[in-house]
């Protein structure tokens, strides 16, 4: 039992690195072959494996789908050497009188054969490319294929609309629209794409654009495509903007060094949904790189547009005062993002600032004080040292030839 169990893990091994050494050890091209159906054609196709990996490999090549029975290979069985870059085969499709209208497809599979065998246990490792035959047959009349696409630019949202006509008849008149919705399930904007005309077999791509002013969130769009009569429709999801919480401001107030002192983290939900989970994290370290305080708050829910104060509580039991650099990083769900901040710890005030959002107020020595800053004191010797340099060289330039 002991010896069988062996046998099955060092099969298990082997198998592992069957599948790892063949992930990438071969590729196909094309990937996919589009026609246009036409009664009784018969027409070859070159196929290419390409040893990627300069492996040796042994392969073999078999047809599934629909369409399989109208096809026959040049090549069932392919053998591939270290020293062959690639290997070269046909497939021939012979299509019959008819076929069901819309997508009719086949794919020819190139799988990679090794064996492992023990006793009366055979395991192999089965890695596999396609390339895709795709036979488009016409409908009856008019029909068009949509898809639907949507890129998000910040503040400019592009809409994709690739139509194909795969009636038999011309169709005069496409219209196309794109309607936005938000989250509760209110109309935002409605965008009309010029009538475009589309032959039989013909295909277009139309863009419609969004210029954003409502702001970051979620949003829905819907896809509606007219024509002669007849009409399409898609819809996607789609967020503006990829991180919906703002910092607004870090406060501490009532605050005595050695105690413990509460920062309140105020952000903002700039989206237009709910946010149920937002938290905050303060981290910062001293000017030898020690990490001084990692604080956070529990989650929250923040509303669409509301600011929120969230608590995050620190000991500065044996801290001591001076400037401190760190981090601020806000969550929710799966998303992070973090701004760089600056904390003055004082004996009885914390001043934090988030750097490019709020500003420390530095305040002035006070009247009397016998303290300069270093930077004054340079300015200083460089004004008169400026100075001297001047009058020795006007002294000079002024003194009587001979002098």
């Amino acid at each position: 039992m002991r010896k069988e169990w062996i046998i099955r893990m060092i099969v298990c091994l082997v198998l592992l690195v069957s599948l790892a050494s063949a992930a990438n050890a071969f590729a196909i091209s094309p990937g996919r072959t589009t026609v246009n159906f036409e009664p009784g054609i018969i027409k070859a196709v070159k196929v290419k494996v390409i040893n990627s990996e300069a492996a040796d490999v042994n392969l073999v090549v078999f047809v599934n789908g629909p369409l399989a029975k109208y096809v026959t290979l040049s090549a069932e069985r392919i053998q591939m050497k270290k020293s062959d870059r690639e290997f070269e085969f046909t497939y021939t499709y012979n299509l019959p009188q008819s076929l069901p209208p819309g997508l009719n497809d086949a794919e020819i599979t190139v799988r990679e054969v090794s064996g492992v065998e023990t006793g009366k246990t055979t395991v192999s490792a089965l890695v596999a490319v396609v390339s895709q035959l795709h036979v488009l047959v016409p409908y009856p009349g008019k029909y068009v294929q949509m898809e639907f696409m949507v890129k998000d630019q910040g503040d400019k949202v592009k809409f994709y609309l690739p139509l194909r006509n795969l009636g038999t008849e011309k169709i005069e008149s496409v219209a196309s629209t794109i309607i936005i919705y938000a989250p509760d399930g209110s109309e935002v904007k409605r965008i009309i794409g010029s009538p475009v005309s589309l032959f039989s077999k013909q295909n277009v791509e139309l863009q419609l654009d969004w210029e954003v002013e409502t702001g970051p969130g979620q949003y829905r769009a819907v896809a509606v495509v007219e024509y002669d009569g007849n009409s399409t429709m898609a819809e996607k999801e789609f967020l503006v903007g990829d991180f919906f919480l703002s910092p607004v401001d870090i406060s501490v107030n009532s605050f005595t060094l050695g105690e413990i002192a509460k920062f309140d983290v105020l952000l903002e939900n700039i989206g237009n949904s709910r946010i149920d989970d937002a938290s905050a994290r303060i981290q910062f370290f001293d000017l030898d790189g020690r990490k001084v305080a990692d604080v956070s708050s529990t989650p929250y829910s923040i509303e669409p547009r509301e600011k929120k104060a969230l608590p995050a509580y620190w000991e500065t039991v044996g801290i001591l005062e001076g400037n401190y650099a760190g981090t601020l990083v806000m969550r929710y769900g799966s998303k992070t993002s973090e701004k760089q901040i600056r904390v003055i710890v004082e004996k009885d005030a914390i001043r934090a600032e988030i750097i490019g959002i709020t500003a420390l107020a530095i305040a002035a020595p006070e009247s009397g004080s016998s303290k300069f800053s270093p930077i004054y004191i340079l300015i200083g010797v460089l004004v008169i040292g400026n100075a001297l340099w001047a009058w020795m060289y006007l002294k000079k330039k002024n003194a009587p030839p001979g002098a």
